[in-house]
This record gives C-alpha cells, structure tokens and sequence, in this order.
C-alpha cells in the first residue's frame, strides 16, 4: 500500500513539475510567434528604454525609402516573406532578426547606414513570425535552411553581386548555423550578433537568470518534443558549423548582455575557423550593441567591408 502511494505520489510530481511544464514550454518556445513591432514595443522600463528615440527614429528614417514585399517558398514549402529596399546598388545586406522581434527594432541603424555606403537591404521576416509562414519557430535550426534559400534568392532573383549577411540573437544562430554550409561566392561577410552556442545553452542560461528551476527539470522532455514535432536537436551546437565556417565573419556582443551570456558568443568566436574579428562592446545589453557604441562598431564593421568586399 506505501509503495501505491509513493507511485503515484511520484507520478503527480512528475506530472505537475515536468511533463505538463515541458509541453506547455514546448509551446510558448517553438510556436507561431507574435512580432512586436517597434512602433508598439514598450520601452519604459527595459533595458533599451534609453535608446527608444534614437530607435524610433531611425525607423522612421528608414520606412521613408521606397520598399517591396519579395516572397520566397522555403524547403519544406512554406512561404516566407521580406522586405526589400532597392537603391541601385551590386550589394545588398540581408537581416535576420531575433526572436519574437522584427527587423525594424533589430536593425533600423545598421540597415540606414549600410544604405549611406552602397547597400540595398532586405529584412527577412523569419519563419513562424508573423509576415512568414511555417508552424514554428525554429531557434536557428530551422532557419538555417531559409538563410540558403533568402541567400539563393537574393543572388539568382535580386541580381546581388556582393552579399552582406547579418544576424541577431535567433537569427544570428540560423546564420551561424548555415555559414558551414554557404557556397555561394556572392556572399562576401557575415555578421553576428549576441549569438548562443545552442538553444539548449540559452534555455539553460535564461531559466538560471530568472530562477525558474522548473524549466531546467523540463529540459529533457523539451528536448524529446523538440526532436518529435519540429525535427531538431535543441543541443546541437553553432560551434560545430563555425568550426567548418569559411567567410570572413564579425562577431558583436555585449558585455553586459543578460539574455544570452557574453560567454556564449566569445565561444562562438572562438570556435569559427575564418578570418574573424570580434567586437564586445562594454555596458551593452542583448541586442544592442551597434546604438550602444554606434560609431565605433559601425566603424569597424564599415573597416572590415571595405577588406573583404573590394576582393577579386
């Protein structure tokens, strides 16, 4: 009779604490996402609070260049869409944001001072975000099929002689994940920015940042639903691909950065086996580093463009 009751004594742990946690987590990480756009982010009280005009602003800078939606069907047929700004010119950059984000709050800065120096640009909207289809999001490991597929597009499509890929948080896992296997001569840099090693790292890392001990018991029954519904290994490591990765690549993060260690992307930089350069940026939280120190990071990137792009 003790033994029935701490079986199911047991089994109601399990139930309460793990299984019904992991799939409502599952959930809540890997489903269709709601962007919050920056013209609706609420700042007061973040971290990005102090940057919101600069933000704001050069959004609106931005939004007053001509643009068009382009459409691309992805590897597994959904269909995925971006925005894109023609200036004229043979190079185009093309941003992947983060999660749960969009490109406008992600890259707005970047986007209008790569246009002052000879770029058109193109923002993904990533898959399982809204603008995109595809039922989930996929933390970097489904995206870095469309980072080859938006590659091939701008290239074959778009007529791009020269190619700028940058990535953020998220985005910056698809990017790192896909540069091992990027072929396309075009593509000349990648940048990228506050990166994890693998969302299982970042899960870790942010369950421990905001104390919620449950998750971390969750983790392995996420992981198997991960495996089960989406198709992806939640383990597997951006290092693994950066280590076989061939394009000259920056790496940007910031010191201060509570969402994904600094930690995380100096293994990343660590790890990649091209030509690399590494800007940390002190004070700077998640995602933020280029309106953080603006001149100097977008002085370095503009350093390492004017190398790799002006190569035969």
């Amino acid at each position: 009779m003790i033994f029935t009751y701490v079986l199911l004594a047991l089994i109601s742990f399990l139930l309460v604490f793990v299984i019904f946690p992991s799939i409502v987590l599952f959930f809540v990480i890997f489903s269709k996402k709601k962007n919050v756009y920056i013209e609706n982010y609420k700042f007061k009280g973040t971290y990005i609070e102090p940057y919101e005009e600069l933000m704001k602003n050069e959004a609106a800078k931005l939004r007053e260049n001509d643009s068009s939606e382009v459409k691309i069907t992805a590897y597994d047929g959904a269909v995925l869409t971006g925005q894109y700004f023609d200036k004229g010119f043979k190079r185009t950059a093309v941003f992947f944001h983060g999660f749960c984000s969009d490109p406008f709050t992600n890259f707005s800065a970047q986007a209008n001072d790569l246009i002052e120096n000879g770029f058109n640009i193109l923002f993904v909207h990533q898959r399982g975000h809204v603008g995109s289809g595809g039922r989930f999001a996929g933390l970097g490991l489904l995206e870095q099929n469309d980072v080859l597929s938006w590659t091939a597009f701008v290239k074959n499509d778009l007529g791009a002689e020269e190619i700028l890929i940058y990535g953020t948080s998220m985005g910056c896992a698809a990017v790192s994940y896909a540069s091992s296997k990027i072929d396309e001569p075009a593509v000349k840099m990648l940048i990228l920015d506050c990166g994890f090693t693998s969302p299982w790292d970042q899960m870790i890392f942010g369950s421990s940042q905001k104390k919620i001990k449950v998750a971390r018991l969750a983790m392995p029954l996420i992981r198997l639903w991960a495996k089960l519904i989406v198709g992806v290994d939640i383990k597997k490591k951006v290092t693994e691909s950066l280590g076989k990765n061939r394009i000259p690549s920056v790496f940007i993060h910031g010191e201060a950065d509570s969402t994904v260690s600094a930690a995380q992307g100096l293994a990343n930089y660590e790890s990649c086996a091209s030509e690399k350069t590494k800007i940390f940026v002190p004070g700077a939280e998640h995602a933020i580093s280029y309106v953080t120190d603006r001149e100097h990071v977008k002085g370095l990137i503009l350093e390492k463009i004017k190398i790799y792009f002006e190569r035969d």
